[in-house]
């Protein structure tokens, strides 16, 4: 009887502590092995967010390598808990012309577990950094 009283106790204590794992803002380091940006990156098309217009595109070689290094080597935040605002705007990152991925992007730097401007969206993952677009 002893038995399973204490078998009872450690199950729920087990499953309590694995509860309180998954409370709050995780973050996570982007795998240095398998990055998920692409440097065969050739544009990035900028569109409204709410509205979907095509507002500007990237075409700076220099500029897009620097942000896909900044994006690969950021430290990341869980928000698929959090209650926040749309992104200013909806980036396409291109190669040619086929979309690669997408984020959203803030123009003011947003702390959601982690500063930055960058959310994937899709995966609920916003991406630390300070690198801002050149947009109006």
């Amino acid at each position: 009887m002893f038995n399973v009283k204490l078998f009872g106790v450690i199950l729920l204590a087990a499953y309590f502590l694995s509860a309180c794992q998954t409370q709050g803002a995780q973050t996570q380091e982007v795998s240095k092995e398998d990055p998920p940006f692409s440097d065969s990156i050739t544009s990035i098309e900028i569109y409204g967010f709410q509205n979907g217009e095509l507002v500007s595109k990237i075409e700076d070689k220099e500029f897009i390598k620097k942000l896909i290094g900044e994006l690969n080597e950021a430290e990341t935040a869980y928000t698929g808990t959090m209650d926040f605002e749309d992104p200013d705007y909806r980036l396409r990152f291109q190669q040619d012309e086929k979309t690669v991925f997408q984020l959203g992007y803030f123009k003011e730097m947003m702390e959601l577990g982690v500063n930055g401007h960058y959310l994937d969206y899709e995966n609920e993952y916003f991406y630390e950094g300070e690198l801002k677009l050149r947009v109006e």
